[in-house]
């Protein structure tokens, strides 16, 4: 083998291996499903700090994530368009994660909001 191949077989087992741990979520799934897939990644009684280390590495989303104390709060974590009767529709879906005075998960909720002109 010459170099050339060896980098390339190289290049493609890292994006392999980088593809396959990363989180996609799907927006069109129903709320529910999505909130499993979130609790599934991070289950309740999560730290807030692996919480978001899982949203920093693993998570695709957009934007950063919005915290206060008690939450990290509508994390943009997919969109589509739809057209309903020749009106497009842009739908996201948002993440939100809430935490008990101990910086523990209690719960993870899931909104999807439409934005049509």
């Amino acid at each position: 083998m010459n170099i050339r191949t060896i980098a390339l077989v190289w290049l493609s087992a890292v994006l392999v291996s980088c593809a396959s741990t990363a989180v996609r979520i799907h927006p069109r799934q129903p709320e529910a499903k999505i909130r499993d897939t979130i609790l599934h990644h991070t289950p309740v009684g999560s730290s807030r700090n692996s919480v978001l280390s899982f949203i920093d590495t693993q998570l695709h989303h957009d934007g950063p994530p919005l915290t206060n104390s008690t939450s990290i709060y509508d994390l943009d974590v997919g969109w589509y368009w739809a057209v309903f009767p020749l009106v497009p529709e842009v739908t996201h879906a948002y993440v939100s994660w809430s935490f008990d005075s101990q910086s523990r998960l209690v719960d993870v909720t899931v909104v999807k909001d439409t934005d049509a002109p």
